[in-house]
């Protein structure tokens, strides 16, 4: 049986990677967006969007 402080751990890596695949499909979704104007975003620009300007820090901090 896990610990509370165990179960509090693993609900926020929970979120965490549901935050990231969110972020991911978001960013997909305006490239695709984007794409249908004419406006190409090539995977290596995707790094612009970092962590820390969607919002989202790392757990480990």
């Amino acid at each position: 049986m896990k610990s509370e402080e165990q179960q509090a751990v693993l609900c926020l890596h929970r979120i965490q990677q549901g935050l990231i695949k969110d972020r991911t499909a978001n960013i997909n979704r305006l490239r695709s967006l984007l794409a249908k104007f004419g406006i190409v975003i090539h995977q290596l620009a995707r790094e612009l969007l970092t962590d820390e300007w969607l919002g989202i820090q790392s757990l480990n901090q």
